[in-house]
């Protein structure tokens, strides 16, 4: 739970309570559904739904940043979702609420999700599980 605390702290610092923040959004996830890759460095937020395989978080410490961590970190989901036969898409989302999310968008462009629309809430991005 340090990672999702982290991870709260950083994107989301309107959270007067972030280990509160970190619990309930922790039971949020799994009551979806969600599953977990964590690694030590980071990890990703993930479900198989339909022919999709949705990813709601990626996170990789401040440390671990520029240290090809997060590419570790993708190519471990990469393979997951190569192993699910049913996914034939990869849907990613980055929130227009929150702190600076350019770190995440650039990430999501360098793994070839391409932007597919906008909400009011988020921005919505597709790549195919190649």
């Amino acid at each position: 739970m340090a990672q999702i605390s982290e991870y709260l702290a950083e994107r989301y610092p309107i959270f007067d309570d972030i280990d509160a923040a970190a619990y309930n959004y922790l039971g949020y996830l799994l009551c979806k559904g969600y599953n977990f890759l964590d690694r030590p460095y980071g990890f990703i937020t993930y479900k198989f739904q339909g022919d999709a395989c949705i990813i709601s978080d990626i996170y990789v410490n401040k440390e671990f940043r520029k240290t090809k961590k997060a590419w570790q970190l993708w190519s471990d989901m990469l393979k997951t979702i190569q192993g699910n036969d049913n996914c034939h898409v990869v849907i990613g989302f980055s929130d227009h609420i929150g702190a600076d999310p350019t770190d995440g968008i650039n990430a999501m462009l360098a793994a070839d999700f391409i932007k597919a629309y906008d909400t009011e809430e988020r921005a919505i991005y597709f790549r195919g599980t190649e």
